[in-house]
């Protein structure tokens, strides 16, 4: 800019670039932002430069900053500046608070762009005549005023830390980031895998028909970056690792018979979902994933799980959601703050595109919570503390498509939408941390005999705490004897929605019983446990067991999480059947045994595909080979004990396995539940033998 053009004046220093606040569109507030990057003007996107100066302050500001012997008075807050900028205390400091606070009812709210720091500092008034120069001179990428945040992260500065560097330099966080063609994290002449038509199909078919599983990439906006990226033929690898994570998922949910009978076909190998899992964490890891932090990162990896536990990387994956979980912290995605309510005369509109990103980040830091919180019986720990967040859960549907009732306001009940599913997770999500919560307080992990009776109390709260929110849900969503032929709107599976969200509700009941499974078949102090888990594990089978042979059912047998929770089931079936001379409770132990094997059946239809299929259906078999046989056994437990070795030892052609990861895909409860069952030193008050 010509040092003959006049400065203006102004109380805010210039963020938006010039083009931007000229053509009045919301800019990303970096140099380039991303508006000038798209229309190829990065060369040209700078800002104007002004004069930061701070409104006058009264006499007795001046008197007392004299009174201090300066010549600039001394800055302090009012107590109007403390009540708008200090931020309400923490609401989610206890567990009892967590179902207020972080269970946000889905009837919300145009969404705003968040604070920028809890307290912004009052700069000083007038400078010197020497200090305005300097401002006319400096570069206008930073704010040049110190906040109280910067002071306190100044420390750390030294250490690097991109979110802080991004702080003090002025830029937005990675997260909000556009695609930088200047990084590092490029790969010339990607590699498309397919032909683009047949790309484009694929995507087209994740968008439609897998999207709602996980909701943590907004495929339109993923389908525009996809052809903006093949007009450069050059890519961002982290981006690039996303693009063949979604493309491994579809390609292993979608069967082959419909991928040929499409329109532009779709033939590929029988193993390409599994190439492409590898091709995607190998680009991960050239993109320097875990130093060069992206949230297209924290999406593949969000992506991969849905395929993994298939693919016998349940280890990998673990770790992987581990980093996910540090990365998106690092991006501030925990850190979006509460949404604000719709008001009156509003236009989601204008906002429509910092909604959608809003809700974006809220659905991929919602996904990385829910696994870390489900996966606490496996690692008996959570890394993500409800007190050291702040992002609500997402809405559940866009802002933009929401439906308004007759008095103006959302109403998000009526309809079952793409993140349907995944609120409903998020939810149960927060009820399984409680339990553990107070499980804890109240003992847990330990075997004392005064804790015994307090923490089957918490069991059963928890019990009933699940059940009640599965009898809240509205009747589409809770009625499995509804007909099935309900049509599908944009490919969602509707009517399969209540038979999924049923067996994922056994899973639950049958998580928290899990600390009183063998005594609950022994003691009849505990035989709710029994009663409460054989129920639901029935009805569970039977939901899903008489699906009609669509393309929404197919997905949903192959998913992930609708196989571990058919096999849970299943083994508790078996133990009740294994042990149903040990009892003396009324069972129809011929309609457990039918159920046993139909649930059976359901595994077997993707034990080609799935190592997750093949170890429940061989682990299922041997149970029920052991229960024909238990009558004649002497020691029912040592049996049991044997018959995990040899599964977890099992070995065949097509599947390499180690000695640690079979626990982490066989068994659904954590390993020492099972150890018990070979453990002589067996507390006998705890199983009340």
């Amino acid at each position: 800019m010509s040092t003959g053009t006049p400065v203006r004046s102004s109380q805010r220093s210039v963020r938006a670039c010039t083009a931007c606040a000229r053509r009045k569109i919301r800019c990303s507030k970096t140099i380039p932002c991303t508006a000038c990057v798209r229309l190829n003007r990065a060369s040209s996107c700078q800002r104007e430069q002004v004069v930061v100066v701070t409104r006058k302050r009264g006499h007795d500001a001046d008197t007392t900053g004299l009174e201090n012997g300066n010549n600039s008075p001394l800055p302090s807050l009012s107590d109007s500046d403390q009540t708008r900028d200090v931020p309400p205390g923490d609401p989610y400091s206890s567990s009892e608070a967590i179902s207020n606070n972080l269970v946000v009812e889905g009837a919300s709210a145009v969404l705003y762009p968040e604070p920028r720091g809890p307290v912004q500092e009052h700069v000083l008034s007038d400078r010197s005549g020497q200090g305005r120069q300097q401002t006319l001179t400096s570069p206008p990428a930073a704010d040049s005023r110190l906040t109280s945040d910067r002071a306190a992260a100044l420390e750390f500065l030294t250490h690097g830390r991109r979110n802080v560097i991004n702080q003090f330099a002025g830029r937005q966080d990675t997260a909000e980031s556009p695609l930088s063609l200047n990084s590092s994290n490029v790969e010339e002449r990607w590699d498309l895998f397919f032909t683009e038509q047949n790309s484009r199909t694929l995507l087209s078919l994740h968008q439609s028909q897998l999207s709602w599983m996980h909701c943590a990439v907004h495929m339109p906006t993923f389908r525009r970056e996809f052809e903006e990226n093949l007009v450069r033929r050059e890519c961002n690898r982290s981006w690039l690792a996303l693009y063949y994570a979604i493309l491994s998922q579809t390609m292993y949910h979608i069967d082959d018979q419909h991928l040929s009978s499409l329109p532009q076909p779709v033939n590929a190998n029988a193993d390409a979902s599994f190439v492409l899992f590898n091709k995607s964490i190998e680009v991960l890891f050239r993109a320097n994933f875990m130093d060069d932090h992206s949230i297209y990162s924290v999406q593949a990896i969000c992506i991969l799980l849905q395929v993994a536990h298939h693919f016998d990387k349940s280890d990998l994956i673990c770790i992987l959601i581990s980093t996910a979980i540090r990365i998106a912290q690092c991006l501030g995605l925990h850190r979006l703050g509460p949404d604000r309510a719709i008001s009156e005369g509003s236009t989601s509109s204008i906002n429509e595109s910092a909604n959608t990103d809003r809700e974006l980040k809220k659905g991929i830091w919602w996904f990385l919570v829910r696994y870390d919180w489900y996966q606490i019986p496996f690692q008996n720990t959570c890394q993500v503390h409800p007190s050291q967040f702040s992002t609500p859960m997402p809405t559940n549907q866009p802002v933009a498509a929401q439906q308004l009732a007759s008095d103006g306001t959302p109403n998000m009940d009526e309809a079952y939408t793409s993140t349907s599913w995944a609120n409903y997770l998020n939810h149960f999500s927060v009820l399984i941390w409680k339990h553990h919560d107070r499980m804890f307080k109240t003992g847990h992990p330990g075997n004392s005999p005064e804790s015994i009776p307090k923490l089957y109390e918490e069991v059963i709260r928890a019990d009933e705490e699940i059940k009640a929110s599965y009898v809240s849900l509205p009747p589409s969503l809770r009625e499995v004897d509804m007909p099935q032929d309900v049509p599908t709107a944009d490919g969602l599976p509707i009517g399969l929605m209540p038979g999924l969200i049923l067996v994922c509700t056994a899973h639950k009941v049958l998580g928290v019983h899990r600390h009183f499974q063998l005594s609950g078949f022994r003691d009849r102090r505990y035989a709710f446990s029994q009663f409460s888990c054989v129920s639901i594990a029935e009805r569970s089978i039977a939901a899903i067991i008489d699906w009609p042979d669509t393309l929404q059912s197919r997905i949903a047998r192959r998913m992930w999480t609708t196989l571990t929770h058919v096999i849970s089931c299943c083994i508790f079936l078996a133990f009740a059947l294994l042990f149903k001379s040990e009892n003396t409770l009324m069972h129809d132990w011929v309609k457990i045994r039918r159920y046993l094997q139909l649930g059976k059946e359901i595994i077997s239809h993707e034990e080609q595909r799935s190592s997750l299929a093949r170890r429940g259906v061989r682990l299922l078999g041997a149970m029920m080979e052991l229960e024909a046989t238990s009558e004649c056994s002497v020691d029912l437990e040592a049996e049991i004990g044997n018959l995990i070795r040899c599964v977890t030892v099992a070995d065949e052609n097509y599947l390499n396995m180690d000695a640690t990861d079979p626990h982490h895909i066989i068994f659904p409860y954590s390993q020492d539940l099972w150890e018990s069952f070979i453990n002589d030193a067996m507390a006998s008050d705890f199983f009340g033998v």
